[in-house]
């Protein structure tokens, strides 16, 4: 099955519905940002977002200088935007994959579960079914019995076939190499 590619701004828009409408369904289960990794994955129009909210001052000059030593430093493992509470320091203009993550999941059998969702044949997908969650902790707390509609699942498969279809650039190498700060 393809799934149709469209241009960023409609798509950081389809995500943020996505995230809004099926909180439910997020497997994240808020382990005090263990799930932010140092190096997602951001598309072009992530770095924009971000840039942008930069130079209009949404994102405050500290945060960037703050988030370019962390990236700097081998030892940490974790988002150089999350800050000493825990919490995202960008929310407001964090990555598409940030965004996306922890909602659905992508079936193990992709293409038959996703022709038989398709052709609404498969209402639903149980957890243990899906093999793409957020991080293992959050996986290990998902009940493998519960249900999720497809609607969900198909959403998921469409924003991470998009995500990795668009050219990427690694969080740390963006922070350190594109986010200027004088």
């Amino acid at each position: 099955m393809r799934v149709p590619e469209i241009e960023y701004p409609e798509f950081r828009e389809k995500v943020e519905r996505f995230d809004s409408s099926f909180r439910e369904y997020n497997f994240c289960k808020g382990i005090d940002g263990g799930c932010c990794k140092a190096n997602v994955s951001m598309v072009y129009g992530d770095k924009k977002i971000i840039s942008d909210a930069l130079a209009r001052g949404d994102i405050k000059k500290w945060v960037v200088k703050r988030a370019q030593r962390r990236a700097k430093d081998p030892k940490v493992t974790q988002c150089p935007f999350l800050g000493r509470d825990k919490k995202c320091t960008i929310y407001p203009h964090r990555p598409v994959h940030c965004i996306q993550h922890g909602n659905g999941g992508i079936p193990l059998n992709v293409d038959e579960d996703i022709r038989a969702m398709a052709k609404g044949s498969k209402a639903t997908i149980k957890t243990r079914d899906l093999g793409t969650f957020s991080c293992k902790d959050c996986a290990l707390a998902v009940d493998g019995e519960a249900e999720v509609p497809a609607e969900v699942v198909l959403k998921s498969v469409f924003i991470r076939s998009n995500v990795s279809r668009k050219p990427s650039t690694p969080l740390n190498t963006f922070i350190l190499r594109e986010l200027p700060v004088s």
